[in-house]
């Protein structure tokens, strides 16, 4: 008995690594445009991310490095390439943030 379960457990053991190795080998690359970061020294978090008309990028999410309150809306505009083209910041004393943004005829809408 204890002769079967060391070959399965050896078997076992040899095809995690076989297919640990086939997982890195065949693995590929993320398509990846860019890769920024946005913030400031305390949290800030991202919540939604669409693409605009002029190629660019609208991030909106929340923010507690900037602003004048506790928690703020963030948002970020970006140009194709992901540098900042601007950022503004909306909120009260109180807590606030952005969930999702999207490009319309009027240009933006946030949903907070």
């Amino acid at each position: 008995m204890d002769l079967l379960l060391k070959k399965a457990v050896k078997f076992n053991y040899y095809f995690l690594l076989l297919t640990s190795y086939f997982s890195l080998t065949f693995a590929q690359a993320p398509d990846t445009l860019w890769t920024k970061t946005f913030g400031g020294p305390l949290d800030d978090f991202g919540m939604s991310m669409q693409q605009t008309s002029d190629s660019g990028y609208i991030i909106t999410g929340w923010t507690e490095s900037f602003g004048s309150g506790n928690v703020d809306v963030y948002l970020i505009k970006t140009n194709a390439s992901g540098d900042t083209v601007w950022t503004r910041t909306y909120g009260g004393t109180s807590e606030d943030g952005g969930n999702w943004v999207e490009q319309t005829s009027a240009w933006l809408r946030m949903m907070f």
